[in-house]
């Protein structure tokens, strides 16, 4: 439901990189930043986009998604969430920390139309507005790393495609639903020719999309409801781009490591209460530390 100024507002929480249980300097700092961000933005929805741990060789993994996932309890609103390829790299799949994140977030958002497939969820969340259902929220799990010598991101599955089609056909009314995932989609790098705000800071303007193209946009462009997508992944882009009328929007970089410095901090999305109408911005960390609570 809308809050008191008829509005719904999601903060996207993406690449947040914990490193150590129990947390080391770097994680505390981390975590504080997110809690200081949380607490001025005021969320009625946390949209978690993955990769929380460097899980590769990290014997403390699962710790570290409990420790994780505990500190969220901490804030009221409802949790969604999906994955990154660097949350599954050792011991444990996305099925054992599903079970995790059920296990011990409290407030959860309710999940619509949910399918897993080879290992991979997607969901649907619902917003209500003045007139009833307002906004569809369509969180799908991008994958972890693609078969093959070259280890680049993996692609969406036909069958994911799929489920979008299939879902989405209920809801071909609506105009302003928003798609959320952990890697961008091949079409973020053909729009690069159109940013309409933000920057694509990584060496070369660099998008790391899967190297097979399976179609996803193209269902939502076809389905003429997707007001825009939502990824994280390139720690260092944060642009807001338009591709054939569908916004392709990076998250920001939650973690914190040498090369971003920064250029950190948390993207917030906007649902018009009486429209649906979708509007988004950033904001850095070290704004926050200013007092600003926009």
């Amino acid at each position: 439901m809308m809050n008191p100024t008829n509005q719904f507002r999601i903060v996207q929480i993406t690449d947040i990189h914990l490193n150590h249980y129990p947390f080391d300097e770097n994680d505390q700092i981390i975590l504080t930043d997110i809690k200081q961000a949380l607490e001025m933005l005021k969320p009625d929805l946390i949209m978690l986009t993955g990769d929380y741990v460097n899980t590769c060789q990290n014997e403390q993994e699962e710790l570290i998604f409990r420790n994780f996932f505990a500190f969220l309890n901490q804030f009221h609103a409802p949790k969604a969430i999906t994955y990154g390829h660097h949350d599954s790299e050792r011991c444990l799949d996305r099925v054992d920390i599903e079970k995790i994140f059920n296990e011990i977030v409290v407030n959860k958002v309710k999940r619509e139309h949910e399918e897993w497939i080879e290992g991979l969820s997607q969901y649907a969340v619902m917003i209500k507005g003045d007139k009833g259902l307002s906004n569809v929220l369509y969180v799908m799990d991008s994958g972890r790393t693609a078969p093959g010598i070259e280890r680049t991101n993996d692609w969406i599955l036909p069958r994911q495609v799929e489920w979008f089609r299939k879902v989405s056909r209920r809801y071909t009314e609506m105009k302003y639903n928003l798609v959320f995932m952990h890697s961008p989609l091949p079409e973020y790098d053909q729009a690069r020719v159109n940013i309409l705000a933000g920057e694509l800071r990584e060496p070369n303007q660099c998008i790391s999309f899967s190297r097979i193209n399976t179609g996803l946009f193209s269902e939502f462009f076809f389905s003429e409801q997707i007001d825009s997508v939502y990824c994280g992944h390139n720690h260092l882009n944060n642009a807001e781009m338009m591709w054939e009328g569908i916004r392709l929007i990076y998250g920001m970089f939650c973690g914190r490591d040498e090369k971003s410095g920064d250029f950190r901090g948390v993207r917030y999305i906007d649902i018009d209460g009486a429209t649906g109408a979708v509007t988004t911005d950033f904001r850095y960390f070290y704004e926050f530390k200013k007092g600003d609570n926009q």
